[in-house]
């Protein structure tokens, strides 16, 4: 049986959706961060892996957007899990007696409402809601309380305090299941992709992009942006040349993406950064212009994936880098 890893410990809500999307006798391994699980899929210690991607409360799981695109994996699947947050602890008790509640970031970011309604509960960063739970069962504290499954509360003996500590009834949780890439990515009743991309800082390069989707009537689901790693920016510097002047585009040495160079005309050249005194003399503004990663999944009928590997085609050849994460069927819990 293929091992499949997911962040946390046993009961997380991260191998809750997995046991859901492969199977209950699914064979699950925990691990502590999210760059592990890239990590050890790229050196084929496991299959499978579940990724959080995005949640209905907070937005988008950022870390794993940062990771996707540096790393040789695909999507092949994703599900759509209902998050209902409980309060544990060890004893039977008030809620007035706890002094801490430990939980996964993004769990305590999704309770906000319950912290302001207890001020006095110190919320407590912890690598994981299972993990938070397991930790508070071992050491008996009765003052620190976890946030966690129901599921978990039963396989650690706690009792729940609460139950649906989040702010919003209609929290739930997308997760996307990946695995080592392969040569070709096949699946035959997709209706799904998910892909990663960049454009030059032209007038009018992401609107371009983004309308052969609306010209095919394409659904975009999501469409997020995250800074590009490795290139905190372009110095875009207007030169003058009597009374012309261009732009000039300098590239960071430190590039982490194979970017190609702009379309646009390159009026000057520079070395390494120590050049870069020499630039601003000549220079009589420099704009800094962030550069930014777009994000999109979109879904499609199966039978139009055809028109939609067509569409993606046309989009390589005009963004500055283009990744496709993968193809795979939508999930079906929403």
């Amino acid at each position: 049986m293929a091992n499949i890893l997911y962040q946390g410990a046993p009961t997380s809500y991260s191998e809750i959706a997995t046991k859901k999307f492969f199977g209950k006798d699914s064979n699950c391994i925990g691990v502590n961060t999210f760059a592990e699980i890239y990590e050890l899929l790229e050196a084929k210690s496991a299959y499978y892996a579940a990724i959080p991607i995005e949640n209905s409360v907070i937005g988008p799981i950022w870390e794993n957007d940062d990771l996707l695109p540096f790393h040789d994996v695909e999507v092949v699947g994703e599900h759509y899990l209902r998050i209902e947050h409980c309060l544990l602890s060890t004893l039977e008790g008030n809620i007035g007696g706890l002094k801490k509640v430990l939980s996964h970031p993004k769990a305590l970011e999704q309770c906000r409402k319950f912290f302001r309604k207890h001020p006095w509960i110190e919320p407590v960063v912890h690598f994981d809601t299972a993990g938070a739970a397991r930790e508070i069962a071992i050491s008996g504290n009765i003052e620190t309380a976890a946030i966690a499954s129901s599921e978990t509360a039963a396989v650690y003996g706690l009792t729940i305090l609460q139950k649906n500590l989040e702010d919003n009834p209609q929290n739930f949780t997308r997760f996307i299941f990946i695995r080592q890439k392969r040569a070709a990515m096949e699946c035959d009743m997709a209706d799904k992709c998910s892909l990663v991309f960049s454009v030059q800082h032209q007038p009018g390069t992401l609107h371009h992009v983004l309308a052969e989707f609306a010209d095919k009537k394409v659904n975009i689901t999501r469409i997020a942006s995250r800074p590009m790693l490795g290139r905190p920016f372009e110095e875009i510097a207007k030169l003058q040349f009597g009374a012309k002047s261009a732009l000039f585009v300098q590239d960071p040495d430190s590039a982490q993406i194979a970017y190609p160079k702009s379309s646009m005309s390159i009026c000057a050249e520079t070395g390494p950064a120590q050049k870069s005194s020499n630039l601003a003399s000549k220079a009589s503004f420099a704009i800094p212009s962030f550069e930014y990663l777009f994000y999109i999944d979109c879904e499609f009928v199966a039978e139009r994936k055809k028109e939609v590997e067509m569409i993606l085609e046309k989009m390589k050849q005009q963004a500055a880098f283009f990744k496709l994460l993968g193809f795979y069927k939508r999930g079906n819990d929403r």
